[in-house]
């Protein structure tokens, strides 16, 4: 029985020991040790007895010993001066065949016969029947195997009738228990000083490795960690010694690295990325590896710094942006010497035709309207055009802000549609609006929200044919804190590898020389800003059949103390829709 940290551990002998799931602390030099003195003690207690029970000269214990085939001497009582420690039985096969058949043998040696022994009592003058009379050998057997001999010296004059054979045999049992265990705990032993030599060898290899380790208890304490832990963390090995493990984790992954290791026979992972933190406050990124060692009951930790990797990740993944984003730029600036060019000269070609003809009255009218109708629309794509740059700009620097006030988006959205259906009206397509609230009352910016969904309504009718259907609904999300606004249509839909990218700004759905409309690849991300200034969120999807869907949400929200205000969109949607669509040459 050992007790160890408040535990019991309880052995009905060494080899129960063996197959118990003790730490590896528990079963170390010390415990052995306390063992084989605790064994000795135990010999020395059954020689002692057996001595007082048989009345005999003296008690010799040899142990069978299986490199030499020979019996050892391993205790000795008495002062009989036959017993020295280099004394040594040797039986034959048939002298041990009859020990392990019959309990004992009487005087199964004549060693007065001996040479060892005539040598001996020459050299110490001794008289061998001065010391004792009658030598009689037992038997110590584990099952069929003989494992030692118990030797006992009579006097002459003792008569071995008298000898109680019960307590012989029942100490001979003991003893074969004692060295039953006495074999295990040699073997143990061994097993003790190949394990420490090998985990010698272990730590010196771990102690010279570039990867860091560590290894980690069920109560998420640090048993031992590598010098290399203590040089990149700059914690001190006192330090260490007493914090949680999880403690030295960055809280952004402090739980996620909690679920990742399980304490479970055989578990393992690979391959996981964790902050740490360092003594000087600052953080190292680590890529580690774990395996659970002990039946579960510890965790090797093998880690990576890729502090340094990272960064130099991070540093070309910066680069790569900041040449697409110049890309972009060049190309930005391509299209928008383009955007601007084109109407500038409709306007110029427009004014020289007036000019030329305005001393001719009889000019044909209809043909003059013509012409004004194409400066106003190309004043209106430069207009749109410089107002998107300034709201991008603003935005930009923070100093775009929204003028909340409490309308029914009901009402703003459903009038924003009538006007731009009837500015549509001699187009083919079709506008319809569908909603089954009457009203929702919300903060918002009436101007913002009409310039969302003037946006979303022209990328619609841009790439909606002919006879095409542009469907505008608002509903309240499922938890009724949400309003979602949904414009689809049935037009020619996006890209599937493009949709991810619409809203980032200066992309572009195709070849800005060859498209159906003009465009400077700013309007959806303007859009996109908006919605969350809001606090809201948007998405493009592809209908599974045909077109386009843009939702977006905003929450419901009001302004305490702001009374629900009247929308005027109608009166001038008109004039914003002659903005927002100048770019659609087919209207």
């Amino acid at each position: 029985m050992r007790k160890e940290e408040n535990k019991v551990y309880v052995f009905k002998d060494l080899k129960d020991m063996l197959k118990s799931q003790l730490p590896k602390e528990v079963i170390d030099n010390k415990y052995i040790n306390e063992c084989v003195r605790e064994e000795n003690e135990n010999f020395k207690n059954i020689l002692v007895n057996l001595n007082r029970e048989t009345k005999a000269k003296g008690i010799a214990l040899f142990l069978y010993s299986e490199e030499d085939n020979k019996f050892k001497l391993r205790f000795k009582l008495g002062n009989i001066s036959v017993i020295e420690e280099k004394y040594i039985i040797q039986l034959c096969e048939e002298s041990k065949a009859k020990l392990i058949i019959n309990k004992y043998i009487h005087k199964i040696i004549d060693i007065k016969e001996t040479q060892w022994f005539k040598k001996y009592i020459e050299n110490n003058n001794i008289d061998i029947n001065k010391n004792c009379g009658t030598v009689r050998i037992y038997s110590i057997k584990d099952t069929n195997r003989l494992t030692g001999v118990l030797s006992i010296f009579y006097d002459k004059n003792i008569n071995l009738q008298n000898i109680n054979r019960n307590v012989i045999d029942y100490e001979c049992e003991k003893l074969a228990l004692l060295i039953k265990n006495k074999i295990l705990t040699n073997k143990l032993r061994e097993e003790l000083v190949k394990r420490t030599l090998s985990e010698s060898k272990l730590k010196s290899f771990l102690e010279i490795a570039t990867d860091l380790w560590a290894i980690m208890d069920y109560k998420q304490q640090f048993k031992c960690v590598s010098p290399s832990v203590i040089d990149v963390t700059g914690w001190s090995n006192e330090k260490i010694s007493t914090m949680d493990v999880f403690d030295m984790v960055h809280p952004d992954d402090r739980e996620r690295a909690k679920k990742y290791i399980k304490f479970i026979k055989n578990a393992k992972g690979e391959n996981s990325i964790a902050k740490v933190l360092c003594a000087n406050g600052e953080c190292k990124i680590f890529q580690w590896n774990w395996s659970c060692i002990e039946e579960g009951k510890y965790v090797f930790l093998a880690a990576k710094d890729i502090t340094e990797q990272k960064k130099l990740q991070q540093q070309k993944k910066e680069l790569e942006e900041a040449i697409m984003i110049e890309n972009f730029k060049n190309k930005f600036l391509a299209n928008i010497s383009h955007e601007f060019k084109t109407p500038l000269n409709v306007i110029l070609a427009t004014v020289q035709l007036i000019d030329k003809n305005s001393n001719d009255l009889k000019t044909d009218e209809i043909d003059l309207i013509k012409y004004i109708d194409g400066i106003k629309r190309n004043s209106y794509r430069l207009l749109r055009l410089i107002n998107n740059l300034i709201d991008i700009t603003k935005i930009d620097s923070g100093h775009y802000n929204l003028q909340l006030q409490n309308y029914n988006v009901v009402e703003i959205i459903e009038d924003i549609v009538m006007a731009v259906r009837e500015y549509i009206k001699e187009n083919t397509r079709d506008i319809i609006f569908d909603t089954s609230e009457e009203e929702i009352i919300t903060a918002l910016d009436e101007n913002k929200i009409e310039t969302i969904i003037l946006n979303l309504l022209s990328n619609a009718i841009k790439y909606t044919n002919d006879d095409g259907i542009i469907e505008v609904s608002i509903k309240y999300s499922k938890d009724r804190k949400n309003i979602l606004i949904s414009i689809k249509d049935n037009g020619i839909g996006i890209d599937s590898k493009e949709i991810n990218n619409i809203f980032q700004r200066f992309k572009y759905s195709n070849n800005i020389l060859n498209r159906r409309c003009e465009g400077t690849g700013i309007g959806l991300s303007l859009v996109k800003s908006l919605v969350e200034m809001h606090g809201g969120k948007i998405i493009a999807k592809n209908n599974p059949i045909k077109g386009t869907e843009f939702v977006f949400s905003i929450p419901v929200k009001l302004i305490q103390g702001d009374t629900t205000n009247n929308n005027k969109i109608l009166e001038s949607s008109i004039e914003k829709c002659n903005i927002e669509f100048s770019d659609i040459y087919f209207l």
